[in-house]
């Protein structure tokens, strides 16, 4: 019997890792930024947070000169905190709006992590985000710019994306980012 084999990316293995994590309440998040987008035609707005512990649902890691950067929105209408997440990851090398852009995805977890999801990798699609500020340093780190992306559903995390079920999207966020470090 042939061995199926399975591979995550890592901006795939960042967002389990970032959703796993204990979840900052809405009572106990405070506002620091947003994403706005249109997903299929509809809109959409979520809001970034940091918790009072200085968790942040925007962030960032810095490797030598490349950071990966993480910004999941929360719909706070949404009836659970964890529904309809929309989630914008890439790398840059450097730490200012004129590194290199690589590796970026976009996610939609519109019934939270343990049902279907939406997400750009094997869309077939290039990925694109644009930054028109970002800094990453010591002091306040923060993030501007604009994506697009076309989203796949996809039944599970190892489940393949099913390229006859997909959604444009594309949008804007901004926020402060948060160095868990």
């Amino acid at each position: 019997m042939p061995v199926k084999h399975y591979s995550l990316s890592l901006s795939t293995l960042g967002l389990v890792i970032g959703l796993a994590q204990p979840a900052i309440s809405q009572s106990t998040g405070t506002p620091i930024g947003k994403i706005d987008a249109s997903i299929d035609g509809t809109s959409y707005a979520g809001a970034t947070l940091k918790s009072a512990k200085g968790t942040g649902t925007a962030s960032f890691r810095s490797f030598g000169p490349m950071s990966a950067v993480s910004i999941q929105g929360h719909d706070l209408t949404a009836d659970n905190f964890m529904h309809n997440v929309l989630t914008v990851e890439f790398s840059v090398m450097g730490n200012d709006a004129t590194g290199a852009v690589m590796d970026a995805s976009v996610s939609w977890w519109p019934e939270g992590m343990n049902n279907a999801f939406y997400h750009s990798e094997n869309s077939g699609t290039e990925t694109k985000v644009t930054l028109d500020a970002l800094a990453l340093d010591a002091g306040e780190s923060v993030t501007d710019g604009s994506f697009s992306a076309l989203l796949c559903r996809k039944e599970s995390f190892f489940a393949e994306a099913d390229t006859d079920n997909c959604l444009p999207v594309e949008g804007t966020f901004g926020t402060a980012l948060v160095n868990p470090e």
